[in-house]
């Protein structure tokens, strides 16, 4: 961030919101890391989910990668109902399992 900071300048830096989000992002990494806790280093704050949008940049700028992962999305959704009919499946082979071979 510091080399892009040097390279682009200030202001033109921040003219792109990618790069004010990044900003963003990593100082509150670095005050998470300030004030984490000794014992475990964990950081204390709820803005470490945020860090995992930085993969929006990427997936803007290829279109092939937004591609896949819109279809793997879509496809989890799609599962879904089977997901939900195995699972059904398994839970009346395992109450017909236990009334036929359990003991009273």
């Amino acid at each position: 961030m510091i080399l892009k900071i040097i390279g682009l300048g200030i202001f033109e830096y921040f003219k792109d919101y990618f790069n004010a989000f990044d900003a963003i992002i990593v100082i509150t990494a670095l005050i998470e890391m300030g004030i984490g806790d000794e014992n475990n280093g964990a950081g204390t704050t709820a803005l470490r989910g945020f860090r995992i949008m930085r993969v929006l940049k990427v997936l803007k700028r290829f279109k092939k990668l937004r591609i896949l992962s819109t279809t793997l999305i879509n496809s989890f959704k799609e599962s879904l109902n089977l997901v939900l009919l195995i699972g059904a499946f398994l839970f009346l082979n395992g109450l017909v399992g236990k009334q036929i071979f359990g003991r009273s």
